[in-house]
């Protein structure tokens, strides 16, 4: 059975790889392990930290799961959606959602993952599953992640992710982009 690059790539950025990373010693641990020659003293210089700034260090550098879980600010859980979808806005966010989202999300956001069968998410199709979220409060999300979901960072521009937000809310409308209807027309 082969595996997708794109489903590889995922589970990089979902943080499968990652336990098997934190296992390993880091270059501080074994800069500190290592034996130092001796040196002789020299004048204090600004540069070097002091021995519990690089601890603390070492530990910054471990994801830390209780800042994953910290409150949403709250300038940006009243940031207001500045974007009007379009078609072709709207297709985007969907082909993003495919490429980015899907494979932990599921498909058409049924929150059936791909990588984990175990793991079962918010079912977007079901209007309650956004309703407590605003709209800045999922782009913060996406943006930032939260809990195990890696964010997009600044590989995703602003106006792709306020798109996906709009995707996203349109899963629980029954209006999803993820089943257009060309060439259909309302007989109203």
């Amino acid at each position: 059975m082969s595996i997708s690059p794109f489903v590889l790539a995922g589970l990089l950025l979902c943080g499968v790889v990652v336990p098997i990373l934190k296992d390993a010693p880091s270059a501080q641990a074994q800069e500190q392990a290592a034996p130092q020659p001796k040196a002789e003293p020299s004048p204090p210089s600004p540069a070097p930290s002091a021995p519990s700034s690089s601890a603390t260090s070492g530990a910054a550098a471990a994801p830390a799961p209780a800042a994953a879980e910290a409150p949403i600010p709250a300038a940006a859980a009243a940031a207001v959606n500045p974007v009007h979808p379009t078609a072709a806005s709207q297709a985007r966010a969907r082909q993003i959602y495919g490429y980015d989202c899907e494979m932990c999300h599921g498909k058409g956001g049924d929150g059936v993952s791909q990588i984990d069968a175990k793991t079962k998410l918010r079912d977007y199709r079901d209007p309650a599953s956004l309703k407590g979220l605003t709209d800045g409060e999922i782009f913060y999300i996406i943006q930032n992640g939260r809990g195990s979901m890696p964010g997009e960072g600044p590989r995703a521009k602003p106006d792709e992710v306020w798109n996906l937000v709009i995707y996203l809310r349109s899963l629980s409308k029954g209006k999803s982009a993820a089943s257009p209807q060309v060439g259909v027309r309302n007989s109203k």
